[in-house]
Parts: C-alpha cells; structure tokens; sequence
C-alpha cells in the first residue's frame, strides 16, 4: 500500500454490541488488510475463548486483556484500500465508560461509519436517550466528522430475517435524528448489511433483493451503490491544509527498545519531515525528529491525515503525554494557553452551569480540566446573536460565549485557524454536557518572577512573611479557582498580613473563605468573627444565612444533622465542589473513615484534578492501613504533576511502610527521583538512607554494593546542608556535632 491513493480516515461509532468491530474485522479481512493464515488463527482463539462469533473482531481485539473481556478499549488503527482510498480504520468503543477514547477517535477521523443493530430491541436501546448511537452521532458531527455512512446491521436477526420494512423503519428514525443534528440525510447513504455474514459489506446482498441501493447527493452530483465498501468509495476526499504550520496532537509515547522515543499521532495540518526541529507544546520542549514512519514504513514526509510515529532525540518518554501538540519550532510553534474564549452549546446538563463550574474538556487528544471563567453572553446556538449580557448561569439548550481556564498545561488553538484544536467536548457526570468551539486564545506567558510555593519554606509563617499583600490576595483567589482549601496557611495569611482594607470588594469573597478555613481548624472565634462582618455587610443574604447556620452545626459537633443538611443541598447542586469538600471534612471529623472514603471517591469521579483532594484520600487509606490504594492515590498526583517532589517523598514513604523487596525498590527509586527534584530535601534523603540499608542488609542483594553507596552519599549530602546551614555559627557547633554522629550511626548500618 503506497501513498499513490488518497489517504482518509474513517471512525466506526454506535451502540455497545452493535456489531462495530465485526463488521470492520470483517471489511479489513476481506479487502486484504489481514492474510487469511491470521484471521484463521483469530478464528482459533475466538473458539477456544466460548466466543466464535467474534472472530472477525478479533482481528481490531488483538489485545489479550481486550481478548478476555470481550471488548474494544483502545483506539485500534487497522488499514485497507478500496478501488479508491487508502484506508485507516479507527475502531471506537462502545460502551459509555470508554467515551472520551470514542471522542479522541472521531477528532481524528474523515468519514463517521455508524453501525446500528437492526435486531428486535437492539436498535431500540441503541436510539434511546441512554443508549450511545445519539451521543456517537452527535459528538461525531460536533467534533468536525461532516460525512456520515449508516450501517444498518445484523440484518439476518431481524423478523423475519432481513427484514425490508424494518431497515425502512430505521433509516427513518436516524435519518430524522441525524438530520436534527446537522448532518444532511441526502448526503449520508444507509447500507443494509450483515458485519458477520458479509451481506451488502463487498458485494450485493442475494439475501436483500428487495433493496434497490443507496443514492446520496453532493454539490450537485449524484452517486449510487448498494455495498458498504461502494458507500465508502463515495465519500469525498479530504483536503489536506499542508500550507499551514504543523499540528500534531500526540496520541500516545512509546519507548522502543534500539530506537528510543517514539511519540505517536495524526498531523492535523503541515508537514512532518525527518531532520526539522519541533517544539511540544505546552510542555515548550525543542527536538530534533530523526524519523518518521507510518504503517512501519519510513516516510520522507508526513502530511495532514496520516497516523505517524516518529523518533525524536534526547527527549524521555516521561517528558512527552498524550495531549501535547507538536509544531516546527521555526513556524508558528504551538504555545500553552492561560485562558481560551469559546462559543459553548449545552447539550444536556442537569442543572444550571455557572461562574466557577470545572468539568473535563476533551480537545484533540487532551483530556483536562477546566474552569468557567466567567459567561460573558448568552446568545442564539444558530446565528450567533447576543442575547444576554453576563447571565447568572445556563441550562441545556443554551448557547454562550465563556471565557475558560485550564486546571493543568494545555495547548488548543482558534477553530478558525486549526479546526481540529478548536473544538471541543465538555465532559461531566459521565456524560458529554456540552460542546464548543475556541474564538481566542491567550497564550500562556513564560515563567518568570517569584513562585509562591510554600514548599519551598521552613515554616508556614516564613512563608507568609515573605509574601506582599497581592501577592497574597491572588493566591487566596488561586486557591479558590482551584477548589484548594490550604486552611491552616489561609488562616496564618488572613492573620498576619492584614488584607481587609487592601481588597476592595474581595473581601467579602475572601472572608468567606477564610471562614471555611477556620470552621475546618475548629477555630471558633475566627469564624465567628467572619460571620458577624458578612452579617453586618449582608444581613438579608440566603448564602451567610445558610454559612451560619452551617457553622453553628459543625463548631457544635452536630455531625450528623449537619451532613444531613449538606446532602440536601449537593442534592440540589451537584457541581458544587464546596458543599462536597465540606460534607467530607465533617464525615472526617465525625471520625466516620468508611464514608469519607466514599464520598471523596465519588466526588474524584467528578473533580479529579483536585489534587489536595488525592492526597487525603492517600492519608485515610493510610489510616485504614490499605497501603495499595493510598500508593494509587499518590501516584495519580504524579503522573499529573512529575515534578512535585512531595509527592514522590510520599509515594516512596508508602512503598517503604509496604516493606516488600518490590515495594522497597520502588521507594528507592521514588526518593531518588525525590532528591533529584529538590536536592537539599532532607525528608527523602533521609528515605533514601533507611530504604537503602533495608537493601543492602538484605541476603539478596548482599554482595551488590550499590546501596551501601547511595546510603553513604545520601549521609553526605545531608551531612553538606547542615554544615552550609548552619556555617562558622560557633552557637550551633554542639549541634551539628551530634547531628555528625547521628549520620555516623546510620552509616554504621551498611
């Protein structure tokens, strides 16, 4: 398969057991993408495993563990020709948990297949307001999928088989449904076909004589055909933006034995080629590629539509993630964003959505977090006109121009120059809520300037002496945006720094929170003391009635009615990410450990960039003494933000309390990172010597002198920090003496 034929990309979408991977196993085995020794050999496994009738999708579930359950996870790329294209398949799952990987899938594809089920209460589940076919369909044409096919398959269950009245029947449903959501019936042709039997996939179907083809009209010009394969023929060919600068959203990052990293993905627009510098964005990492291949054949140059890895130099697989974009470093490279406006349509969204609301945003490959900003205008979904300055909040139906902010670096791009990096689906309650395309980008500024990291301080008062007054009031504002509670430090900065007369009309937002911190200190007279200024400032206002009240139950250990009270209002707000965390301090308080549990669990599922959110999760699996659960925890926050040294100090402390030989290795390693992260981290040095004797002491690794080293260097490093702490200061010498003979002790120990 040479490059001589036009390249597309189709995605198969539609409902869980719909026949999806069937019917594509079945079309790439038969127009030659698979040798029939291996689809032999497909069929073998399908009926060892009980399941002979998924032999053809075993040719995408080529993944033992996607073998086992009997479902298609990842994203499989497959190819094929057809008399015209050349052809990647990307085969999308089903099932409703996997619908961000569907979602990446379709921003990536040419042509949408959509495989209905035509058997009795098949379709009927599939079309439903809970089934997937509507939701494929929808995200389908919303992500930029403008061509569609139909397959209306299993046509050999219907009743009575291949049933001309029942494919009439669904082509009229979906030939409404799609219609409604944009897509033009007269140009999306309904095959009836049979993924498992072949009918109506290659040629006409002896079964379907009743069906007298499809016809569909474009631009003018009509085409007819009866077979899937004739349907696909039909599409028109894509056009490539090659002159614009390159776009490559990573879709994953391998590392290969010989060769090195190898990140993967589609280029959206331009041109990738062997020997060019690329930055990835938002990372702002610069590389040269030293290879690109496609299908495991070299390219001298990659062009938008193809699947490609390529070799890049002297960059980790750690470095690189799904959702960074690639661009030439020469040309327009792609940047971080700090905020994006966007026009969003609310599909279906429970309750209203306003200022401060944070779900999932999935945007080429990206998969992140972000926040509502600020709704600047409603206005109409189909013209575009404003309706509305500044509205309180939206519902399902509503279009709206929203200025948002991501949670973590992300890299998107205006509609208007790169369509495939600006649009996007919103993603909450396990469902798609909302849709939208980007207007603006700010791009995010390098860094600069002084970090606010309390981390980086002895204590938290030194910290927060070193802070100026804005510095502290937009920290407070950040940690808010961020649903990040930091009570004690809130407190210590409300205390000490005497913000009142400095933040205008803040305070009263600021005050709010500072009482937050303080009912979850117990500090009785701070919150009092909160609560009589927002009285006095708002004496008719629901919101500090209902803080009041809420106070009085937790200063007075009323657990129970106060979580009482707490559930009815999530009951009524859901998004609100206040009332959980503060449900969750109560459950804590209260000391009932099982349900916290739980409840932070399910409020994780919503907002899982919640970092602080993470690690007490990790502490009460601690407390619960179930080290496995608290180490995922941990490394969630890792994977996310690598270079945290905390967290790996963390991650290795647990490892270490495991105490296996595996477990112990690993918290070597993670308090290694730990110090390569932060040098003078007395906290990992100091694991890195107790885990390293542990090793060393241990009868398998007693003649491997590597850890008795790394636990003297480690004595020496912490030995350096004291001394250069603590200097000439002839006060401290007794105490840098014994500390000396502390570290000799644990030298002893190898």
């Amino acid at each position: 398969m040479g490059k001589e034929k036009t390249h597309i990309n189709i995605v198969v979408i539609g409902h869980v057991d719909s026949g999806k991977s069937t019917t594509t196993g079945h079309l790439i085995y038969k127009c030659g993408g698979i040798d029939k020794r291996t689809i032999e050999k497909f069929e073998k496994e399908a009926q060892d495993m009980g399941k002979g009738s998924f032999k053809y999708a075993w040719v995408l579930d080529k993944l033992k563990a996607e073998r086992e359950r009997g479902i298609t996870i990842d994203i499989t790329l497959w190819k094929f020709e057809t008399p015209k294209y050349y052809v990647t398949v990307i085969d999308a799952p089903g099932h409703r948990d996997f619908i961000k990987n569907m979602i990446t899938g379709t921003s990536q594809a040419d042509v949408a297949v959509l495989i209905v089920a035509a058997g009795t209460g098949e379709f009927e589940a599939g079309i439903s307001k809970n089934g997937q076919t509507r939701e494929h369909a929808l995200l389908a044409y919303t992500l930029g999928v403008k061509q569609l096919i139909v397959g209306v398959n299993k046509m050999d269950t219907t009743e009575p088989p291949f049933s001309q009245s029942r494919f009439e029947e669904i082509q009229k449903e979906v030939s409404a449904y799609v219609k409604k959501i944009g897509y033009n019936p007269a140009t999306v042709a309904f095959v009836p076909i049979s993924g498992w039997n072949g009918d109506n996939m290659l040629e006409p179907s002896t079964n379907m004589n009743w069906f007298k083809g499809w016809s569909i009209e474009r631009k003018g010009q009509k085409m007819e055909g009866k077979t899937l394969l004739q349907a696909l023929d039909a599409q028109e060919p894509p056009t490539r933006p090659t002159d614009k600068p390159l776009r490559l959203p990573l879709q994953d990052v391998y590392k290969i034995g010989g060769i090195g990293t190898v990140p993967v993905g589609r280029v959206e627009t331009g041109v990738l080629k062997p020997g060019m510098v690329v930055t990835f964005a938002p990372a702002g990492i610069t590389t040269e590629v030293k290879s690109v291949e496609m299908h495991h054949e070299a390219l001298q140059e990659a062009v938008p539509g193809d699947n490609v890895g390529f070799n890049v130099k002297n960059v980790s697989v750690k470095e690189l993630r799904r959702g960074y974009v690639a661009g030439d470093s020469k040309d327009n490279p792609p940047k971080g964003c700090e905020e994006f406006t966007a026009q969003v349509i609310v599909l279906n969204h429970p309750g209203q959505i306003s200022n401060g609301y944070t779900p999932v945003l999935d945007c080429h490959t990206a998969h992140i977090a972000c926040k509502f900003r600020e709704i600047k205008e409603k206005c109409d979904r189909r013209s575009g006109k404003k309706l509305e300055d500044m509205p309180k909040s939206i519902k399902s139906g509503d279009a709206a121009i929203i200025d948002l902010a991501p949670t973590k670096p992300m890299c998107v791009e205006t509609f208007t120059e790169f369509p495939p990096l600006g649009r996007f689906a919103v993603r909450d309650m396990r469902q798609t809520v909302a849709v939208g395309v980007i207007k603006s980008v700010k791009p995010k500024e390098a860094a600069g300037g002084k970090r606010m990291d309390p981390n980086k301080f002895q204590s938290a008062s030194e910290f927060v002496s070193s802070l100026s007054k804005k510095e502290a009031r937009d920290l407070l504002m950040k940690w808010r945006d961020d649903n990040a509670r930091n009570s004690e430090l809130v407190r210590e900065i409300w205390q000490s720094l005497n913000l009142s007369s400095y933040l205008g009309d803040e305070k009263w937002v600021v005050l709010e929170q500072v009482c937050l911190a303080a009912m979850d200190l117990q500090d009785r007279p701070l919150v009092e003391s909160c609560l009589e200024r927002l009285k006095d400032k708002f004496p008719n206002s629901g919101r500090v009635k209902r803080l009041r009240m809420l106070a009085k139950l937790e200063l007075n250990q009323r657990y129970d009615d106060a979580l009482i009270k707490y559930n009815e209002l999530i009951a009524n707000d859901e998004a609100n990410s206040m009332l959980h965390k503060r449900k969750i301090a109560i459950l804590i308080a209260a000391k009932k450990t099982t349900a916290a549990i739980r409840a932070l669990c399910e409020y994780l599922k919503s907002f899982m960039n919640d970092h602080e959110a993470w690690i007490q999760l990790a502490e009460l699996y601690i407390q619960e003494q179930e080290y496995s659960k608290a180490a995922f925890c941990v490394e969630e926050l890792i994977l996310s933000n690598p270079h945290n040294h905390l967290y790996h100090e963390r991650y290795a402390e647990i490892q270490y309390t495991i105490n296996t030989p595996e477990s112990l290795e690993l918290a070597r390693a993670y308090f290694s990172q730990a110090v390569r992260l932060k040098p003078t981290s007395l906290r990992a040095l100091y694991g890195l010597i107790l885990t390293s004797n542990h090793l060393a002491n241990s009868s398998k690794n007693s003649k491997n002198k590597k850890y008795q080293r790394l636990s003297q260097w480690a004595v020496q490093q912490i030995s350096m920090i004291y001394k250069n702490t603590i200097g000439d200061n002839a006060e401290q010498q007794d105490l840098l003496e014994s500390i000396d003979s502390t570290l000799e002790e644990l030298s002893i120990a190898n």
